[in-house]
């Protein structure tokens, strides 16, 4: 099972705009500079970034580079020597010597 606080890069293509915003804040701002009227709509949870851009006649590609830009500024990189699995941190010693 994936961590969901890492993203997929890629961005999923189905990811719901709403899942998206709510996962990563960091991609509202993004949102609102091509004036997506997306955050706060009923029809987010349903939408995805292809739905948006189609809406608003955006480039996909172009907004898709800012939006996994924003996603991956606001996860922080694992810690030196931790190893992320199913959602969990071990040490990259696996826990030996305790």
């Amino acid at each position: 099972m994936r961590d969901i606080a890492t993203p997929l890069f890629p961005l999923d293509p189905d990811l719901p705009l709403d899942d998206m915003m709510r996962r990563w804040p960091s991609t509202i701002p993004v949102m609102l500079r091509h004036r997506f009227l997306c955050v706060g709509c009923p029809i987010a949870p349903f939408h995805t970034l292809l739905d948006a851009c189609r809406e608003h006649g955006a480039d996909l590609e172009a907004v898709t580079i800012e939006i996994e830009d924003a996603v991956g500024a606001s996860v922080p990189p694992p810690a030196a020597g931790t190893v992320r699995n199913r959602g969990s941190r071990r040490s990259a010693s696996g826990g030996a010597g305790r």
